[in-house]
């Protein structure tokens, strides 16, 4: 099984679901791309939809040379049946490869699935939390926006109001063509450095008091060097020494924490500098 593995699921969009992965934020081995069996009723919509997917398997396969499966969802409006088959992917992929699900293009019902699935997943199986991501991707523009101001423009030209009529049936046909073959959205819009949003699963456990102290010491000190420095801090917010019963403590408690998901500690020559995780930090700014 390949190390990293994409659930994709396809709505009328498109290069928001490759570009993070083509442009280097991400890696992908492998992809599963889902498509609807019942999209949509309006034939219209339907054909976009299956054009986007097909755009998307042959870029994954032939530009990024990704292992492509292709997988059913019964009904985009289906939520029981979308949950039910997220949470088998994940679980068949996610003891062999790392499971990311890109949330950005079907309709809420499907992307609500996927993502309480996954949730769901590494709230039963915690050693989990860091093989399973939920991501969304911004698109850099909206191009039902530009249908707008063609209509409005249209809208100006049938009331008499000047224009070429060879013009503007260019205009109109040439922003058909970018939606038929972009979808509805262009491009992946960049945020701090990267074209994706992980949004991280809600912990399901409550946490205790010292835990509650270590997040807190840890989000006014941003990262700290290793865990004797955090227990220093956490020591000189109290007004206390640090002693090796403190230290102890903060050890423990960081190992709990970093299994809950709410930090993380990196090898950094011998030490294991400590940082909270967007979780974590998510829970320091609502607390």
């Amino acid at each position: 099984m390949s190390e990293t593995v994409h659930l994709i699921p396809v709505g009328i969009d498109v290069e928001r679901l490759f570009l993070p992965i083509t442009q280097g934020d991400l890696a992908a081995d492998g992809v599963v791309l889902y498509r609807a069996r019942r999209h949509s009723d309006d034939r219209a919509v339907a054909d976009l939809a299956e054009r986007m997917f097909h755009r998307l398997e042959y870029t994954f396969e032939t530009v990024l040379g990704a292992e492509v499966e292709t997988a059913f969802i019964e009904s985009v409006h289906d939520y029981e049946n979308a949950y039910k088959t997220a949470y088998r992917a994940v679980r068949k992929h996610v003891d062999d490869a790392e499971v990311w699900i890109n949330i950005s293009s079907m309709p809420r019902t499907v992307s609500f699935a996927f993502a309480t699935a996954a949730n769901t997943i590494v709230n039963e199986r915690p050693e989990l939390r860091d093989r399973v991501h939920v991501y969304y991707v911004p698109p850099e523009a909206y191009l039902t926006t530009n249908m707008l101001r063609e209509l409005e423009a249209e809208l100006e030209f049938l009331r008499g109001e000047g224009g070429d009529p060879a013009e503007r049936a260019d205009e109109i046909e040439a922003l058909l063509e970018t939606v038929r073959e972009r979808g509805i959205t262009a491009g992946a819009r960049e945020i701090d450095g990267q074209r994706y949003v992980e949004l991280p699963a809600a912990p399901l456990a409550e946490l205790r008091p010292f835990e509650r102290e270590l997040l807190a010491v840890l989000g006014e000190a941003g990262a700290t060097e290793s865990t004797s420095a955090l227990a220093r801090e956490l020591a000189r917010a109290r007004g206390d020494d640090p002693d090796e019963s403190l230290r102890s403590k903060v050890q423990y408690n960081v190992e709990r924490l970093e299994a809950k998901g709410f930090l993380r500690r990196e090898d950094s020559g011998g030490q294991y500098e400590t940082r909270l995780t967007k979780l974590g930090r998510l829970w320091v700014e609502t607390h």
